[in-house]
């Protein structure tokens, strides 16, 4: 979830960045001005509240499909097989379990 905060927050800094009329002055020497600054932060609190909307969002649609059945059962499949790869590769079953409880349930990080 921060990851995506973080990558939407890069977004409204490279528009800001891009936005710069180079004819007049120098992307540079506008980044350091103080409205600049000031219009970024204003911009950022905008967003707030679409950051926390599409947040809930995706936790809710997360914990939607983690409801399904069909879904718990291939985590569940897909753990067992990464705990007997794990095995079958070297590691002790202590280790094996510690890593699959590390990894936890995968994601489209």
């Amino acid at each position: 979830m921060f990851k995506v905060i973080v990558l939407m927050s890069g977004l409204v800094f490279t528009t800001f960045s891009f936005g710069c009329d180079q004819s007049k002055q120098p992307c540079d020497a506008q980044a350091g001005s103080g409205q600049q600054e000031m219009d970024i932060q204003e911009k950022m609190q905008e967003m707030t509240p679409m950051f926390g909307n599409m947040i809930e969002s995706m936790m809710s649609g997360r914990f939607k499909a983690l409801a399904n059945p069909q879904v718990t059962e291939q985590l569940a499949k897909f753990s067992k097989s990464y705990f007997d790869s794990l095995v079958k590769a070297g590691f002790t079953e202590d280790q094996a379990i510690k890593i699959v409880i590390a990894v936890g349930i995968p994601s489209a990080q």
